[in-house]
């Protein structure tokens, strides 16, 4: 899924690096993935002081990056412009909350148990590369930079 998004996004942005954060995608491990991704954000953001990031996640990649999004490293908040999360199980509390929330996208393909009270297709969240959500997602972050 991550590279249907990424791939999307570097046809509209320029200059761009990829970070795939470094943890196991257990439901147990969510909170090792969100430390990770904050470390990296806060060494590049101190390394490369004019650096702008998104950041996205599918699945258990979307639950570490609804952590970090909602605690988000100080020296970092302010440069994160853009989120993106695909089959979020988080959206079914009601969407995203918070200071970053009008730089978010969250994707949920029609049927996902993951993300759709109701939902009941598995295919619906193994597939989200094979619709047209990781390019909207794309152009909507691309258009926060």
């Amino acid at each position: 899924m991550g590279d249907a998004f990424v791939g999307a996004l570097q046809n509209r942005v320029s200059n761009m690096n990829v970070y795939p954060v470094n943890y196991s995608a257990g439901l147990l491990s969510t909170g090792e993935g969100a430390d990770d991704l904050r470390n990296h954000l806060s060494e590049v953001a101190s390394s490369c002081p004019n650096t702008k990031f998104v950041i996205g996640g599918y699945s258990m990649g979307a639950t570490v990056v609804d952590d970090v999004a909602g605690n988000p490293p100080p020296d970092v908040a302010s440069r994160i412009r853009g989120i993106a999360t695909f089959g979020n199980i988080d959206r079914r509390g009601g969407g995203m909350t918070g200071p970053l929330a009008g730089r978010w996208i969250d994707q949920c393909n029609p049927g996902d148990p993951v993300c759709q009270e109701g939902g009941r297709s598995w295919t619906a969240h193994t597939s989200y590369e094979q619709t047209n959500l990781p390019a909207q997602a794309a152009s909507f972050v691309a258009g926060k930079l």
